[in-house]
């Protein structure tokens, strides 16, 4: 009965060596992982916080937009993002503060929510933010592995920083 549970047990121990070993290989020889993580790594080299609006912190009524853009200037991205919700629910027109809204998303992580705030201002027409938000709207397509969308809209864009992140981003995809 001893032998038994020492053949058993040992059995049990190899059994488990071996699923280890076949997961670190399939970890280790994995594409898609080191792809995702080289475009992770690569879209967030370029992603930076937009610049506030000149005069932003000259606002006399200290509205619930210049609550926001003291908290994103403080890089409290997350309370910036819940003051800019806050200002969309009583100014929803307010295509500055979806571009905002987006980039605070997209700087705490939320590539998906924060293309539905640029998409706002992309089909709107004649806003001064409309090649900006394609610009963040591409680093949160990358992010999301969605490559032939993200060079679609870089394409669109004719800036230095688009010219080389469609560049890096189409080298074996």
């Amino acid at each position: 009965m001893e032998v038994i549970n020492k053949k058993s047990i040992i059995s049990i121990f190899v059994l488990i060596i071996l699923v280890l070993i076949l997961i670190a290989v399939f970890y280790n020889n994995n594409p898609h992982q080191e792809k995702q993580i080289n475009l992770q790594g690569i879209a967030s080299r370029y992603l930076k916080a937009y610049p506030l609006p000149a005069g932003w912190n000259n606002d006399p009524n200290l509205s619930d937009k210049y609550a926001a853009f003291r908290l994103y200037s403080q890089r409290n991205y997350l309370e910036a993002m819940v003051n800019l919700k806050y200002t969309l629910v009583n100014n929803p027109g307010d295509k500055e503060v979806n571009f905002y809204l987006g980039i605070c998303m997209l700087l705490t992580n939320k590539p998906r929510d924060s293309i539905r705030e640029f998409n706002i201002i992309i089909e709107s027409e004649n806003d001064p933010l409309i090649n900006d938000a394609k610009w963040y709207k591409a680093l949160a397509l990358i992010k999301l592995d969605r490559i032939p969308q993200a060079k679609r809209l870089l394409g669109e864009l004719s800036s230095e920083d688009s010219i080389k992140l469609l560049d890096e981003i189409s080298v074996g995809n």
